[in-house]
């Protein structure tokens, strides 16, 4: 009899192999008591007056296997991997989307400083796709300058540097309070680059820390030139190009992925830079674009 109870509960619960073996053993250790028609439960009333009652033995084994197959359902979810569909994501400046060419940015979306000994670059990247819980954005031989309040965590550039864009310091902002080599956003609360955007920036400062001290001096010479009020716009353009590579020639930006089952897929994304006026400028000088690409 309690045998046809145990296989009536099974056939009607569709559960894993050892699911239903953990249930056969619940059900065996039951069954094998004496006076098993009928288990005691004791339960505490008030002013601690206790009663028993019976509960006969197919519902406590029907209850027990329904908590048994409710945890294996929780831990076979945990462990369902998400699928290449479920963690498809994609990274893009404005509506268009960065891929392994050139995505060239209109000067009128990116923004470009250059001083005598340092650079900043807007950073308008936002994350797009499924399941997923945060996005981190890591640099070396560079900086984020990011005075968000939608940063969740995030690493402090360790050394102080000259940044070129006075209006962070108009701003009232305390470098290197915001700078960062690494920050991290959730997903459903990126900046959006028309209200808030980050940058990115270096020095030849920062170059001479990490020992790269051959182009540091090259491009003192570069920006010397590049702003020479005798030089013509379209070759101090040429210049400031030469000046941008050389400062991103060493720069790795890498973009996390954090997914929500715990998971997580790393992208690295070039910043490069062409000269051309694509159609954007009306005087037909050459302009240096930024541009971004997947590696």
């Amino acid at each position: 009899m309690k045998q046809d109870i145990y296989k009536n509960v099974m056939n009607k619960i569709k559960a894993s192999d050892k699911a239903k073996a953990e249930a056969k053993s619940l059900f065996d250790t039951v069954n094998s008591k004496k006076n098993n028609n009928l288990i005691s439960i004791e339960n505490t009333g008030i002013e601690n007056k206790k009663s028993k009652r019976k509960i006969p033995v197919a519902v406590v084994i029907a209850a027990s296997l329904a908590i048994i197959l409710a945890l294996s359902a929780i831990v076979n979810i945990k462990n369902i991997s998400l699928t290449e569909d479920d963690s498809s994501f994609i990274f893009s400046v404005g509506a268009e989307e960065i891929s392994n060419n050139p995505l060239v940015v209109p000067d009128d979306i990116t923004a470009r400083g250059l001083s005598n000994n340092s650079y900043s670059i807007s950073f308008p990247i936002t994350c797009k796709g499924k399941n997923i819980e945060s996005i981190t954005y890591s640099i070396q031989n560079a900086v984020f300058v990011n005075n968000s309040d939608k940063i969740i965590d995030s690493t402090l550039y360790e050394k102080k540097i000259n940044i070129s864009n006075e209006n962070y310091l108009e701003k009232g902002l305390n470098y290197p309070d915001n700078v960062y080599s690494s920050y991290t956003v959730k997903y459903s609360n990126q900046n959006d680059p028309e209200e808030y955007c980050p940058s990115i920036s270096g020095s030849t400062e920062m170059l001479i820390e990490n020992g790269n001290i051959i182009n540091a001096v090259i491009i003192k010479q570069l920006t010397e030139l590049a702003f020479d009020e005798n030089i013509d716009d379209n070759t101090s353009t040429i210049l400031e190009k030469q000046i941008m590579d050389l400062y991103f020639k060493d720069v790795v930006l890498t973009a996390t992925v954090n997914f929500t089952d715990g998971t997580s897929k790393s992208k690295n994304i070039k910043v490069g830079f062409e000269i051309d006026n694509f159609g954007h400028r009306s005087d037909n000088c050459l302009w240096v674009y930024i541009t971004y690409t997947l590696e």
